[in-house]
């Protein structure tokens, strides 16, 4: 059977280091090199990142860089997805590493199987004890963001989880989960997913207007509900510390919420969906009492022993303290 093509995109800035890591993981992929095309959209760095790209060219001929001065990760990606010619769209950031030298393959199986599943991702982030505390606490839980998981949008379950969690439509099919998306769809769209390039274009790709959880919404308004969650992982290197994970966070909110809100197809938190306000409700009260938190890091320590997901009480309080005051601020400025 002939190998299907896969157009890899990743998104940098000043990202040299995590992306000679990035591109060394994809070259040790089982996968045949002249059935990949690399797509390397650039904001403007200013270190090395150039001579990485150009020097894994010399390897991989079908390598692209395109320069641009755009810092927003979501317009990079529509450039790269527009420039994108394969049969699959691939997207990995600078700092995801698929250590499974059959990771491609594996993802993209359940679509080579049935030509009605739209996309795929992991089930989990892998969980690396080398790791930070804050990534192996990430990975564990399966986000980036506690409220998300509160929301009961992560894009990932944790490892004191064993099945599909977000979604009640699901099959299991051995190697992975295929799933219908109809309401409350997880915060999926990056961080090593697939998709099929005819199915993600029907979307209408804009520049202006892209963000990648917007376009798994705008597939499943067009009826593309049925995704593939593959029983595999990819290890989300992200460097963040405590403090810099939650500003980090506030500045997409700020962005992507209030500046660009009136683009967004998707709300992470949807203040007229009563689905979202009773999780949020709940959220906040787990926080206050703590107990919750607290049984949660002590029912994943059972499993994992692993003191990072005692981080959870402190992570919850720190977002929620900064997700408050990021509001009100808003608020203030707005009256």
């Amino acid at each position: 059977m002939k190998t299907p093509r896969i157009s890899i995109i990743i998104i940098t800035w000043n990202s040299a280091k995590k992306l000679a890591k990035c591109l060394q993981y994809i070259e040790n992929q089982n996968y045949p090199k002249t059935c990949l095309e690399i797509i390397v959209v650039d904001g403007g760095s200013n270190d090395a990142t150039f001579d990485v790209v150009l020097d894994f060219k010399k390897k991989s001929p079908d390598t692209v860089l395109i320069k641009t001065n755009i810092i927003d990760p979501e317009p990079k990606r529509a450039i790269g997805v527009l420039k994108a010619k394969c049969t699959y769209i691939c997207h990995i950031d600078p700092d995801n590493y698929i250590l499974d030298k059959n990771w491609l393959r594996n993802m993209i199986d359940p679509l080579e199987r049935n030509k009605s599943i739209t996309g795929s991702q992991t089930l989990r982030y892998t969980y690396d004890k080398r790791e930070s505390l804050i990534n192996r606490y990430f990975a564990l839980f399966g986000f980036n963001d506690p409220v998300v998981y509160y929301l009961k949008k992560a894009d990932r379950i944790s490892y004191f989880e064993r099945t599909w969690l977000f979604n009640k439509e699901y099959l299991d099919k051995g190697n992975y989960f295929e799933i219908t998306l109809k309401n409350n769809i997880p915060t999926m769209g990056c961080n090593g997913v697939v998709f099929r390039r005819a199915h993600y274009l029907k979307a209408g790709i804009e520049q202006s207007s892209f963000f990648h959880i917007d376009i798994v919404q705008d597939l499943v308004n067009l009826g593309f509900q049925k995704y593939a969650i593959v029983k595999n992982d990819i290890l989300h290197s992200t460097g963040s510390t405590f403090i810099d994970s939650i500003t980090k966070r506030v500045g997409y909110m700020n962005l992507h919420y209030y500046q660009k809100r009136d683009k967004r197809r998707y709300l992470v938190y949807n203040p007229h969906s009563k689905y979202d306000r009773k999780n949020l409700i709940k959220y906040i009260i787990y926080t206050i009492t703590a107990i919750q938190p607290i049984y949660l890091s002590i029912k994943g320590f059972i499993i994992i022993q692993d003191i990072a997901w005692f981080l959870h009480l402190p992570m919850c309080v720190g977002f929620l303290c900064a997700y408050s005051m990021a509001s009100f601020n808003k608020f203030q400025f707005k009256t």
